[in-house]
């Protein structure tokens, strides 16, 4: 019995008492390379073992996030093997959790082993491999040198809080290069920048610049788009073949998955500041490379479409002056995420919701996914909407919460923000009755 996904492959062998389960991963490229069972003594059906939560896990964050799985069932002296543990600090940081915990990453499952001079060479080794093979257009793609010292600081202290010190020179080397070099940029929050890469979406990962720090929200990506992501992706019929406007864009992350991964028409990404415009088409163009290794599924020809980043177009807009010439008459969706955080905007939001759906001649759908943040402000949204003529379904309130759990879980929410998915609303209207 099996399932495969990803870049891993878990097998699981039962017997009356015991259940042996062998995990293959599978790194750069290479078929199966490293191989190793784990004996698990458990009475427990195959049923109850194998929960269908490791397919989502090993599927969106392969192969190293299905560890916490192993280690939940595994005995307490396991221990994994190092290119299993790389595997795991690899995606952590990449996706740049904190420091801290892609540090403790390394030692989850052998503290001991943080003072192994291999352990610390293979970190620097992970680091400048994803640094040479990031994903982008050169040096860009990958985190930068400030969360890099963050990271490496955090492995000295783990390492010296295990009782042990740094031996590997490589590691020496170069976070001492990172300590030597003055951070100017961090002493401007606004300019504070981070590349979050996403290995989920295939090779070589999607690369997202955000702005952490900076004081305009837009260059930030947020719970909402995030799982409107995660919901598309158990119902991409949604999006597949449809060109949509995406209100308040923000990094662009949306239209870029939309596009690469669910064969959306065309996605009109639109955004008011500059700086917001700016970073937006700097993330499509260092995903050219990105956009083009994926590929729609196969036409009635057999012969796959390639998808370029003229599919995705920018646009200023200010929704504050929204009439009906702003939505060209292609347009099948307006899309919206996390938008719906300042009272005063929400009128704007809801007038041009209306004249989307009510000044066009073919049938519309709006999608949009709000954060509960505020009482107040999700209570104005409500009252808003009621008073018009909109009217609107929520696919998330399903009494038994059976709609979310058929979301699949490609984003750690739990490292990335503060707010999980079950606080995410998602709201759709449409001229359909």
């Amino acid at each position: 019995m099996g399932a495969r996904g990803g870049e891993c492959f878990v097998g699981v062998q039962f017997s009356r008492e015991n259940v042996q389960l062998c995990l293959c991963t599978s790194r750069g490229g290479h078929p199966l390379i490293n191989v190793f069972p784990v004996v698990l003594c458990i009475r427990k059906t195959p049923k109850t073992l194998f929960n269908p939560e490791i397919n989502q896990l090993h599927t969106f964050f392969p192969p190293s996030s299905i560890s916490p799985f192993l280690h939940t069932l595994a005995p307490p002296r396991l221990v994994f093997p190092l290119s299993f543990r790389m595997d795991r600090f690899e995606a952590l940081y990449r996706l740049q959790v904190s420091a801290q915990k892609v540090a403790e990453s390394l030692a989850k499952d052998s503290p001991g082993s943080l003072r192994d001079v291999s352990l610390q060479d293979s970190v620097i080794v992970s680091i400048k491999s994803i640094e040479k093979n990031g994903g982008g257009n050169d040096n860009d793609c990958y985190p930068d040198a400030a969360y890099k010292r963050k990271v490496l600081s955090a492995v000295v202290a783990a390492v010296e809080k295990s009782g042990g010190s740094i031996c590997s020179d490589a590691f020496t080397e170069v976070y001492g290069e990172l300590l030597q070099t003055s951070n100017v940029i961090e002493s401007n929050p606004n300019n504070v920048v981070r590349y979050q890469t996403f290995p989920q979406f295939g090779s070589p990962p999607l690369a997202i610049r955000v702005f952490p720090q900076h004081n305009d929200v837009s260059l930030r990506i947020w719970e909402a788009n995030c799982f409107l992501i995660e919901y598309i992706f158990a119902h991409p019929e949604l999006v597949e073949k449809k060109s949509f406007l995406e209100l308040g864009a923000g990094c662009g992350m949306l239209g870029l998955v939309f596009v690469g991964c669910l064969q959306a028409k065309k996605a009109v990404v639109t955004d008011y500041s500059n700086e917001c415009l700016e970073n937006m088409l700097h993330n499509v163009e260092i995903n050219e490379r990105w956009l083009d290794a994926r590929c729609s599924r196969p036409s009635s020809s057999s012969s796959p479409n390639k998808i370029d980043s003229s599919k995705i177009e920018i646009r200023n807009l200010d929704w504050t002056g929204v009439d009906e010439t702003t939505f060209d008459d292609n347009l099948d969706m307006i899309i919206g995420c996390d938008i719906l955080y300042d009272p005063s905007d929400i009128p704007h939001i809801v007038k041009s919701c209306e004249l989307f759906l009510f000044s066009g001649s073919r049938s519309r759908k709006i999608l949009l996914a709000t954060t509960y943040r505020n009482s107040r402000t999700f209570d104005k949204l409500l009252a808003a909407i009621d008073s018009s003529r909109l009217k609107y379904v929520d696919l998330t309130s399903t009494g038994d919460g059976s709609e979310r759990k058929k979301v699949p879980q490609m984003f750690p929410f739990d490292e990335m923000f503060v707010q999980g998915r079950h606080e995410v609303n998602l709201f759709l209207f449409s001229t359909e009755e």
